[in-house]
This record gives structure tokens, C-alpha cells and sequence, in this order.
């Protein structure tokens, strides 16, 4: 059996399954490429990947697919393709998702499936050599279905598994194809390591620091612009009052909007404000540059 073409066949597994489910409705960061599975989570592979054109609803796509060296896990798996899609907002992969689970859990779409298949396999496989197993729910991300399926070819049998997951508004997609049937623990572990990989690139990261306007003076209202992060998040803010120096910070009590009028005791000091975003994924802050030392009040008549 030649390594070439076991793994001309595996790719066309994995080109397969995508293409059965091709019309369901599909910034700078998050970035897709560090979404996907990486080089380092997969050892004795070589790894392959590139951007794709993504789906309407969508803004970037990212595919890394691995071909295993020696055969890895319980299954024996040879061949990996992880891809990330993300979208413009949540709707759109959770309903990406409802539609998925319509077209598995119909009679049609699993014929589907299994014609799309042999037609990518061509002559190596004919009519009843796809064998779809039950759709599987397993936990993984938000929300995952899993389809089991085998694979007779004239180069031997395969066992497959598919799983389409989302994490917040990626839409993942992950195929693996070994000798032994792949259950659920074995492809939730792979996709485990995706559902962090989202994670780091859905934790907030600054990108532009907040400024502070208005005239450091008792009485006068200071307004703070709001700082820029790499991914949508709640954001609070904090007023700090500091040493001339710019040192010994400490939070001012109560002073949490994006305003704040300079009190008497401001007088000689120095102000700053920090913004923390923060969304389920993780937090991150950004702090302003201090304002001039703080006037003191004119007195009345003065």
C-alpha cells in the first residue's frame, strides 16, 4: 500500500465532507491562522495550511491539515484537518449550526454525505462502501455534532470522524481518518485544543490607550475617551489619583464613569484612568497618561 496514495485518499475525505455541507449559510483580529490547530499540537506530522475565501456572514478562514508520519492516538489517525471560519456575529454560526443539525439528522442529508464522498473518491470506492454511523453530540465548545464513518477503498478500510463546533462566532470544522473507529474522546481532545486556541484570540487585547481631556483644575470635568481593543468586551473604567511624580497611584472611591470632576484634594496631584475590558474568554486593561499636576483652587474672588 503506497504512502502517496493513502494520503491522496485521506485528503479526499476530508474534501468531501466539506463539500456536502459548502451551501449551508456560512478585523484585524482575532486571527484564524492561530485558531486552527498548529504544528506544535500535532507531533510527527507535516503540516499544511492556508486562508480560504470565506462563506457569506463571514470575515476569515483558515484551514491547517496534517499528514501523520507515524499513526497517532487510539484510532491510529494518519491524516488531521482542522478549519476556522469567523463570522460577523453569533447569529450567524448558531444558526450555521441549527441548519448543520437538520441536514445529519435527515435521511437526505446523510445520503447526501455519502454521495458527495464517493464521488471525491472516484473509482476507488463505489456504492455502499460509505458507512455513516450516528450523529454524536460531543462537548466541545458551545455547541459540536460528531459523525462517525468508515471507508472502503480498494487500498484498505479507514474510520473517519467529522465534528463541526462553535466557540462564540467561530464556526470550527475538524476531520480525522485512522484505522480504528474514532470516538467522541478522541476527537474532543483535538478539539479541545482549538476551543483554546479561539480562546487566546477572543481574550481582549489593547490596542489604543485612552486619553483624558479637559484642564486638571478643582471644579473642572475631565472626560475620558474610550481606549480601542482587538475584541468586542464590557468596559469599565477607573480614575487613579497619583504622587507629582506620576508614582503612588491609588483608585479614587466612586470614581468609575467616563467623567470626573477634579476635587479640592486633587490639588498638587496628578491624574490617570485605566479601562479594563473584560468579555468570557479573559481581561485585559489599558491605562492613560497622566494629566499636568493639578492646580490648586482659585479662591473666591481670586
Amino acid at each position: 500500500m503506497k504512502t502517496t496514495k493513502i494520503t491522496a485518499l485521506l485528503a479526499l475525505i476530508a474534501a468531501a465532507a466539506l463539500a456536502a455541507t459548502a451551501g449551508l449559510a456560512a478585523v484585524a483580529a482575532p486571527d484564524t491562522a492561530r485558531m486552527a490547530l498548529r504544528a506544535e499540537d500535532i507531533p510527527n506530522s507535516k503540516a499544511k495550511g492556508k486562508r480560504i475565501k470565506p462563506d457569506a456572514g463571514y470575515t476569515a478562514a483558515y484551514e491547517r491539515e496534517f499528514e501523520l508520519s507515524k499513526p497517532l492516538g487510539r484510532s491510529l489517525l494518519l491524516y488531521i484537518s482542522s478549519e476556522v471560519a469567523l463570522a460577523a456575529t453569533t447569529r450567524t454560526t448558531m444558526a450555521d449550526m441549527a441548519d448543520l443539525r437538520k441536514f445529519l439528522g435527515s435521511k437526505r442529508g446523510r445520503e447526501l454525505l455519502a454521495d458527495s464522498m464517493r464521488v471525491e473518491l472516484g473509482a476507488t470506492a463505489k456504492k455502499g462502501d460509505v458507512t455513516i454511523g450516528k450523529v454524536r453530540t460531543p462537548a466541545i465548545g458551545d455547541e459540536a455534532v460528531m459523525l462517525p464513518l468508515t471507508v472502503r477503498t480498494k487500498v484498505g478500510r479507514f474510520h473517519s470522524a467529522i465534528a463541526w463546533f462553535r466557540v462564540d462566532r467561530t464556526r470550527s470544522f475538524l476531520v480525522v481518518v485512522g484505522l480504528r473507529p474514532v470516538g467522541p474522546a478522541e476527537v474532543g481532545r483535538l478539539g479541545a485544543m482549538m476551543v483554546a486556541h479561539v480562546g487566546e484570540q477572543f481574550t481582549p487585547v489593547a490596542t489604543v490607550p485612552p486619553t483624558i481631556a479637559g484642564t486638571p483644575q478643582p471644579g473642572q470635568t475631565l472626560t475620558l475617551t474610550a481606549a480601542t481593543f482587538s475584541t468586542p468586551a464590557t468596559l469599565t473604567q477607573t480614575w487613579q489619583r497619583c504622587d507629582s511624580a506620576g508614582a503612588a497611584c491609588l483608585d479614587i472611591v466612586g470614581a468609575t464613569s467616563p467623567t470626573y470632576v477634579v476635587a479640592t484634594e486633587d490639588a498638587g496631584t496628578t491624574l490617570r484612568a485605566t479601562i479594563t475590558a473584560t468579555n468570557r474568554f479573559g481581561a485585559a486593561s489599558s491605562q492613560s497618561a497622566q494629566t499636568a499636576v493639578v492646580a490648586q483652587a482659585t479662591p473666591p474672588g481670586g
